[in-house]
């Protein structure tokens, strides 16, 4: 989901924003770093100076780079990846063996009323509906 959004955006660029080549190649470039990291560390807390050391940026280019290709801050769009990494787990885990409050920890996300909320507002249910869902679908 995200990473189709980033290649139209890369692609077509966003209409206000209309920049040189090189400049949207620069922050995809910075962009593309930043986002291998958090791939990468999804399971642990990552420290904004830890995105502009991978990226080999300020924090102010990372955020240009970031609200440039996606419209989002480099920490919301880790919070995406987070509750995407989740909603896959939970689509595809056994409720039998798997629970909600350890597939979040796994994705790193730590605060599970927060994730439940958020979950909820994203995806339209809660995380442990779309567990059920799993489970009755590979039945």
């Amino acid at each position: 989901m995200l990473d189709a959004h980033v290649k139209e955006v890369v692609t077509n660029g966003l209409p206000e924003r209309a920049g040189c080549n090189r400049s949207r190649r620069a922050r995809y470039l910075i962009f593309r770093r930043a986002e291998d990291m958090m791939y990468a560390n999804l399971r642990r807390h990552i420290y904004m100076h830890e995105l502009c050391d991978a990226a080999g940026v300020s924090e102010r280019a990372l955020r240009y780079a970031f609200e440039e290709l996606v419209g989002i801050s480099p920490v919301r769009y880790l919070s995406m990846l987070r509750l995407c990494e989740a909603c896959r787990s939970l689509s595809s885990a056994d409720a039998g063996r798997k629970s909600v409050k350890s597939i979040a920890l796994s994705c790193g996300l730590w605060d599970l009323s927060r994730f439940a909320d958020s979950y909820r507002k994203v995806f339209g249910e809660l995380p442990s509906e779309t567990l059920m869902r799993g489970t009755y679908s590979t039945a």
